[in-house]
Formats: structure tokens, sequence, C-alpha cells
């Protein structure tokens, strides 16, 4: 699930931070929280930190993208889904609910976020 709002709201700011965060259970999806995030041999709390995101326009609108390889390493981790949010804010970029529960067992646990594919949020106007 996105969550737009920021965006059009102009609240990311081009200095701030933003995280992926595991969780075993279902994600949230507006705003970070504790409760229901993976506890886990080589997870931190709070999530890996993502580069910064990549901004850009169309005639008629906007996107944002993130990319990049999150790599756990020698990690035991169990999660049914993960959410990338706004350090600053605390509030969800979107939330992922994975297919199954992935599980790496003293192995890399990994999530890729490819640039090639689609923008994470897309807007477009007609006149």
């Amino acid at each position: 699930m996105i969550n737009i709002m920021p965006f059009l709201l102009g609240e990311m700011l081009p200095t701030d931070e933003y995280k992926f965060a595991l969780y075993a259970g279902t994600p949230p999806t507006i705003k970070y929280r504790k409760s229901g995030e993976v506890v886990a041999v080589g997870y931190d709390q709070g999530g890996k930190i993502l580069n910064s995101p990549t901004y850009g326009k169309y005639e008629r609108g906007a996107w944002v993208n993130f990319s990049g390889k999150l790599v756990w390493q020698d990690a035991t981790i169990s999660a049914s889904g993960g959410i990338i949010y706004n350090v600053r804010t605390g509030t969800v970029v979107t939330s992922i609910t994975f297919d199954e529960v992935i599980s790496s067992t003293n192995h890399e646990f990994v999530v890729e976020l490819r640039p090639d594919s689609d923008p994470l949020i897309s807007i477009t106007y007609q006149e």
C-alpha cells in the first residue's frame, strides 16, 4: 500500500532519511511502529537506511522511487512484510506484504529495490 499524502503535501524533504523496516506480522500503513517489527539475530530495530530517493517529473506529473540492495548479514530472520518510512516524521511511504513468510537462518537476508522498476509513487494530472 502506497501512502501518497506526504508526497502530495510536500512533506518529503530532499534532506530526509528513509529506512526499510521488516515486520513479522502485518506492516503498518500510516506511521512506523516497533510493535510487530522483526526481533531477530542480525536485525536492528528501525531497519536499514535506504539510498536517497530519486525524484522526477513528467509533463503532467511527478514521481519518486527508491533503489538499492539491503543486506542483513549472518541473520536469522522471518518476515512477512516491510515498510519504507521517513525517519524524520515516522510516516510510512509504502507498506509491503510479502506473498509468503521469508526466512533466513544464519545467512544473508536480502531485500532489493530495483531502479529499473516502475516508480514507487507516480502522480499525473489532467487539465
